[in-house]
């Protein structure tokens, strides 16, 4: 009976793995607060995750992002944001739901400015994806992405901030979603 319990549980186990690649493009909104001030960002990026899809539901895997955030001061402000982090999720379509759900967490981040430095921090995201079933391999994206930098480099070295800087974006993006069931 054991011999039998175990030849099934493995063998169900073989068919319900899968791994996947999703690039997105798309455009962030959102604000840049920092101790003089507190303004709109704006910009474009991409990002994509990759990784493994287990149980034809739950996701896991490595998630980066690339983008560009304008601020709307006076300055008008350029920053380059890069972002590498870990994320886990729902996968609705098996079920016949057309929705994706993540939350990744983010150990490392920089953003980096052409003149005041580079800032280092973490953070955090939640995602939701809209996948129709008539568009085989597009989806639609969106993201909530609050991140808090505590340390910064510029022209007289790496220091930590006495009032972190924070950033919160809200992301919009399409994405095609490219997955093989193993």
């Amino acid at each position: 009976m054991r011999l039998l319990f175990f030849f099934l549980f493995f063998s169900t186990q073989v068919h319900a793995f899968g791994v996947f690649v999703e690039p997105s493009l798309g455009y962030n909104t959102g604000s840049f607060e920092d101790q003089s001030q507190d303004v709109k960002t704006n910009g474009f990026g991409i990002q994509g995750k990759g990784g493994v899809i287990l149980y034809k539901m739950l996701m896991g895997g490595l998630d980066f992002q690339f983008s560009t955030l304008f601020l709307d001061n006076a300055a008008e402000d350029k920053w380059e944001n890069r972002q590498y982090g870990l994320f886990g999720g729902v996968d609705g379509s098996s079920t016949g739901l057309p929705f994706k759900f993540w939350l990744t967490l983010f150990p490392y981040e920089e953003l980096e400015h052409d003149t005041r430095g580079e800032l280092f921090g973490s953070g955090y995201k939640l995602g939701l994806g809209f996948y129709p079933e008539f568009l085989e391999f597009l989806g639609f994206v969106f993201e909530l992405k609050n991140s808090s930098f505590d340390k910064i480099q510029d022209a007289s070295g790496e220091r930590d901030l006495i009032i972190s800087t924070k950033v919160s974006t809200l992301y919009f993006g399409v994405s095609f979603f490219f997955k093989d069931e193993l």
